[in-house]
């Protein structure tokens, strides 16, 4: 880490049972890197591994990934090559939401209409108060006059240089904090329009930055619903941050009943423990995470403890049976003065 270099990376394949590897990496001082593979490999497919791990013992190596090397230069060409894209093909799918993350693209939901009921919909379901998103065409200068000027002449030229260069793209959103705004580009005029919510009134539109934190997580994790009916692996940190518990709840549920979500994965940590309810997730779907006394953190399931179906696991966790529960150090008693 203090050299921020690679030291041990692996590839493995689960074949009738058995675990093969496909590639170890190790290093450590003396001998170096060190790439080996159990596979059973044609000669001149060994031969290229050879020569690819024999590359990683050089210094400059240190810092780049086996798997990335190994699937940009083999390829389809060897057996190797195509676990290795193939893998990295699934990273590359894989979409994580940090507690931070701010969603982009709610302008693709404006200019398609199905699109746009589906999301006003959602967010009617999950009581938000808002009956649909609207936009409105607003100045183009008067926009670009709230600007500060420090960052204003990048940001207009960006924005231009997307529309107009014949290879950007056809709408360009920009989100100053409080709203989002779209801009296009249609003979040889640049358009801007502000997007808002509507909560019943059209004469009383509402900013983003004027909505509760949890309606602005909604608006970040709602549109996931669409990438998981393209089978996409979603990761959540945190997915009940700024929301209700029966939000929370809401929204795995809808996740569990998507038909249409059937081959992808919803992986979230939690704080929540409304979350543990077994008439919503089976015991081998709710995971702890353990500190131990030598500060190493363990994962273990729900399932180790075959608890009954009926059971308030949220109680029985609560009360520490299950363990993964923040011990707290109290202050000395001295000290307190009793």
């Amino acid at each position: 880490y203090d050299n921020s270099s690679i030291v041990e990376e692996w590839l493995s394949q689960i074949d009738s049972g058995r675990e093969i590897s496909i590639f170890h990496r190790t290093h450590d001082e003396r001998d170096g890197t060190q790439i080996a593979t159990e596979l059973t490999l044609p000669s001149e497919d060994k031969t290229r591994f050879n020569v690819y791990a024999t590359d990683f013992r050089s210094r400059e190596m240190r810092k780049e990934l086996f798997i990335r090397d190994v699937a940009k230069r083999a390829g389809n060409a060897t057996e190797f090559g195509r676990d290795a894209a193939s893998v990295l093909r699934w990273f590359s799918n894989l979409l994580i939401i940090f507690p931070e993350t701010r969603y982009s693209g709610v302008p693709s939901f404006m200019v398609d209409r199905k699109k746009n009921d589906a999301f006003s919909h959602l967010l009617a379901h999950f009581d938000t108060g808002i009956e649909s998103l609207v936009d409105e065409e607003i100045d183009v200068e008067k926009f670009w006059e709230r600007v500060p000027p420090d960052i204003r002449g990048k940001l207009k030229a960006d924005v231009i240089r997307d529309l107009t260069s014949g290879k950007g793209n056809p709408l360009v959103t920009v989100n100053d904090g409080r709203s989002t705004y779209m801009f296009a580009y249609s003979k040889g005029r640049i358009t801007v329009r502000k997007t808002s919510e509507d909560h019943g009134n059209r004469n009383e539109l509402f900013e983003r930055s004027e909505e509760s934190d949890g309606t602005n997580r909604l608006f970040d994790l709602i549109p996931l619903y669409e990438n998981w009916r393209n089978g996409r692996v979603v990761v959540i940190d945190e997915i009940d941050r700024s929301l209700h518990t029966k939000a929370t709840l809401e929204f795995v549920r809808l996740f569990l009943d998507d038909l249409a979500a059937k081959k992808a994965q919803l992986i979230a940590t939690t704080h929540d423990g409304g979350l543990l309810d077994l008439d919503v997730l089976r015991q081998d779907e709710i995971w702890f995470a353990e500190r131990a006394e030598d500060k190493h953190t363990s994962l273990y399931s729900l399932l180790k403890f075959k608890a009954r179906f009926d059971k308030d696991i949220r109680k029985d966790y609560l009360l520490g049976r299950y363990g993964a529960l923040p011990v707290f150090d109290w202050l000395n008693k001295e000290e307190g003065g009793e």
